[in-house]
C-alpha cells in the first residue's frame, strides 16, 4: 500500500503530539498544529526557532541523546522543554534522524508532554514513602512472611524491639525467632490455613535475651501471593498488671469475706448478749423490746452470712434470704398450726444497700403481724416478691384483725413502724397500706 503526500500532511497535521521536522544543527523547518499549540508559537515563528530556544539548557541530557541519534539514527527519552512563555515542562521524545554523506541531515522529533504523569510518579512515590513511613513508626509490630519458606519479607521497628533483633538479622534467618510454646504456632498456622485469618491470637515469644514475652497477633493469609502478613501487640507489661490485679482483688475479696464474718459473729454476739440480758427482766414490754432489737440483730446477720458465703460480694440473693427470713420469724412467733404462711418469692438477686434495709421492713412488718393480726390464732400471711427491669414490688398481707381506723403511719408511736418508714424513704421506696379485711402492705422500689 503506497501512502500518498496528503496522507502523510494529514498524519502530521493532525497528530495530538507535537511534531517537529529539524535539521540536526537544531533549526526547526516545520512544526505541527498541536506544537503550536503546546509551545505557543505560530507556524511562522517556528522557521526562526533553534534547539536552544526549545530545549532547556541545564538538562544535561541533550548531549547525550543527540550522541545517541548520531550513532543509531534514532533516540528516545525525557527532556526539559521551554514553552514561549518561559513555562518549563517535561516531553517525551522520539527523534529520528537521516543523515547524508555531506551537509546537515533533517530529523523528526514527536513530543508529548507527560508534565501531568511525572506530577503523578512522583505524588505515588511520596505516597509509598509515607505508606512505607506509617508502616515503619507503626506503633504495633507489623510483618510480611512467605508462607512455604517462612522467610521475613519486611519487619517494622516494632518487630525488632519486640524481639531484640535487627532487620537484617530477622529479614536473614528466620530461625532465631523462637516460640517457648511450639504448640501455640502450630495451632496459629493451622488455623490460619483453615479460615484465612486470626485476630487477637495470644502467643509467647523468646526474645534474643532468653525473656518470653506475651504478645497478640493478628494474621493475614493471601495464598495467591504465597505469603501473609500480620500485626504483633506486646501486652507483656499489660498481664503483667492483669495479674497484680487479680491477686490484689483476690486479697481484697478474702479480706470483705472475713470482714462479712466477723460482721455477722458480732452480730450474733449482740443477740446473745440481749438474750442474756433480758433474763434478768420479767416486764413484757422490756422482753418484748429486747426481743424485737435480737430480731433486727438476726435480719442483718443473715444478710452478712450469705455474703461471706457467696462469690459475688455486691450482691446477694434475695429471695433465698427472704425465704429464710420469712421461715425462721413464723417458726419464733406461731404456736397455732391454724396461722398459715403463704410465701411467692422470686429468685432475685440485689444489692446489699437495698437488701439489708428490705430485710429489716420485712422484720418488722411480718413480725407485727405474727403478733398482734390473729389473737384467735387462726388466719392466713402472704408475703409476695417480684420485680421487672424498673422496679422491685414487696408486698405483706394477712386477714387478721387490720389496724384502727385513724391509723396513720407518719404519726404512730411505733418504733418498728416508724423504723420502716425511714428504711422506705432510704431506699426511695413508696410504702402503701390497705386495710380492708385484714391488712396489706406494698412498697415499691424503684431499680436505679
Amino acid at each position: 500500500m503506497v501512502i500518498t503526500n496528503k496522507e502523510y500532511e494529514f498524519a502530521f497535521n493532525n497528530c495530538p503530539d507535537a511534531i517537529l521536522l529539524t535539521l540536526s544543527d537544531g533549526t526547526v523547518l516545520s512544526a505541527n498544529p498541536s506544537a503550536c499549540e503546546l509551545f505557543g508559537y505560530t507556524e511562522d515563528e517556528w522557521c526562526n526557532l533553534k534547539r536552544s530556544d526549545l530545549v532547556d539548557a541545564t538538562d544535561s541530557q541533550t548531549s547525550v541523546y543527540l550522541e545517541a541519534r548520531k550513532k543509531e539514527g534514532n533516540v528516545e527519552g525525557e527532556l526539559i522543554f521551554i514553552k514561549k512563555n518561559g513555562e518549563k515542562f517535561t516531553g517525551h521524545i522520539k527523534s529520528a534522524l537521516k543523515q547524508p554523506e555531506k551537509g546537515l541531515g533533517k530529523a523528526c522529533v514527536i513530543i508529548k508532554d507527560i508534565t501531568q504523569l511525572k506530577r503523578a510518579e512522583e505524588s505515588l512515590k511520596k505516597n509509598k514513602e509515607r505508606d512505607y513511613d506509617l508502616f515503619y513508626n507503626a506503633s504495633v509490630g507489623i510483618f510480611c512472611c512467605r508462607i512455604n519458606k517462612m522467610g521475613l519479607v519486611d519487619v517494622n521497628k516494632k518487630i525488632t524491639e519486640l524481639s531484640g533483633y535487627t532487620k537484617e538479622e530477622l529479614l536473614n534467618d528466620v530461625s532465631i525467632v523462637k516460640f517457648p510454646y511450639p504448640d501455640e504456632i502450630e495451632n496459629i498456622m493451622g488455623k490460619l490455613e483453615e479460615e484465612g485469618f486470626i485476630e487477637n491470637h495470644e502467643v509467647h515469644i523468646l526474645d534474643k535475651n532468653g525473656d518470653i514475652k506475651t504478645a497478640l497477633v493478628s494474621f493475614k493469609l493471601y495464598p495467591e501471593e504465597d505469603f501473609f502478613e500480620g500485626t504483633v501487640v506486646d501486652i507483656t507489661k499489660r498481664k503483667q498488671l492483669e495479674l497484680k490485679l487479680q491477686k490484689s482483688l483476690e486479697e481484697k475479696e478474702i479480706l470483705l469475706k472475713e470482714t462479712h464474718h466477723r460482721v455477722k459473729n458480732n452480730l450474733t454476739i449482740i443477740s446473745s448478749i440481749i438474750n442474756l440480758q433480758s433474763s434478768y427482766f420479767d416486764d413484757p414490754e422490756v422482753l418484748n423490746a429486747f426481743k424485737n432489737i435480737q430480731d433486727r440483730s438476726n435480719s442483718m446477720s443473715m444478710i452478712h452470712e450469705r455474703l461471706y458465703k457467696s462469690k459475688d460480694l455486691k450482691n446477694i440473693n434475695f429471695g433465698e434470704y427472704l425465704t429464710r427470713l420469712c421461715n425462721n420469724l413464723y417458726k419464733t412467733y406461731t404456736h397455732s398450726p391454724n396461722i398459715s404462711l403463704k410465701l411467692n418469692i422470686e429468685n432475685l438477686s440485689l444489692k446489699t444497700d437495698i437488701a439489708v434495709p428490705l430485710g429489716l421492713i420485712v422484720n418488722e412488718l411480718l413480725t407485727n403481724s405474727l403478733k398482734y393480726a390473729f389473737p384467735d390464732e387462726i388466719g392466713n400471711l402472704q408475703v409476695d416478691f417480684r420485680g421487672n427491669n424498673e422496679i422491685y414490688m414487696l408486698s405483706i398481707k394477712d386477714d387478721g384483725i387490720g389496724l384502727p381506723e385513724d391509723f396513720e403511719i407518719e404519726k404512730t408511736n411505733s418504733l418498728g413502724l416508724t423504723l420502716v418508714r425511714i428504711l422506705t424513704d432510704q431506699i426511695n421506696g413508696t410504702l402503701e397500706l390497705e386495710s380492708e379485711n385484714g391488712t396489706k402492705w406494698l412498697i415499691k422500689i424503684p431499680i436505679s
